[in-house]
């Protein structure tokens, strides 16, 4: 390429695979996409991505560490001088996984969507407890990057968007050391009955600006 972009951070969906069934993903339950790059084809993706300026390559899912050679590529993403992110629920993160995030320096996002309640109500049991548990180790080793909640419904009278669910994330971001917590709209993927459930209402929405600043000026 003849000249670089001002680019940050350049995100890559490296599988759709999922082994979880969250109420707002297109990805619940799924298994992985028959023609999905290979390893080859991916280091090309970081090429590309290096040639273009960006700082970072971010790897996302599905669930990103259910694909086999994550870790070769966020190696040669390092090795050719660039930063990794990667974002995930934290279930997966056993000791091979930890080890290798540590030897690549690879800043890592956790998602997590509320308090154990309504999170595990979105996300399914025991999600609270493993996401927890990965933002503590992360922590421990300052590669904690960011804390990702994305806004759903789980039925007509469950919800994420209130105050006490918003509270205890940012809470834990804080306690963490979590460099922002991102709230992320649910992006609808079907027009069947549970997704359109799940996503929040116009009003919901404009609600959640309201709430937004409230806590805002709650917490100074």
């Amino acid at each position: 390429m003849k000249a670089k972009g001002p680019l940050y951070i350049l995100p890559w969906r490296c599988t759709f695979a999922c082994d979880y069934s969250c109420v707002h993903c297109t990805s619940a339950g799924k298994t992985a996409f028959q023609n999905e790059m290979d390893t080859a084809d991916a280091m090309r993706i970081v090429d590309q991505a290096y040639e273009f300026g960006a700082s970072f390559f971010g790897i996302t899912g599905g669930e990103a560490l259910l694909r086999k050679d994550l870790f070769d590529v966020i190696a040669y993403a390092r090795k050719i001088g660039m930063n990794a992110s990667i974002i995930t629920d934290g279930r997966l993160l056993d000791v091979k996984a930890i080890e290798n995030i540590i030897r690549n320096e690879v800043r890592v996002s956790i998602s997590i969507d509320g308090g154990e309640k309504t999170n595990d109500l979105i996300r399914g049991k025991g999600a609270y407890a493993a996401s927890v548990s990965a933002i503590e180790r992360l922590s421990r080793e300052n590669l904690l990057n960011c804390l990702v909640y994305t806004l759903a419904n789980v039925n007509e009278s469950v919800t994420n968007l209130n105050e006490e669910d918003f509270t205890e994330v940012l809470d834990l971001a804080e306690k963490y050391g979590a460099r922002w917590v991102i709230y992320h709209g649910m992006i609808p993927y079907g027009s069947d009955e549970p997704n359109r459930k799940a996503c929040p209402s116009a009003a919901q929405s404009c609600r959640l600006g309201y709430l937004r600043t409230g806590i805002r000026v709650a917490n100074g």
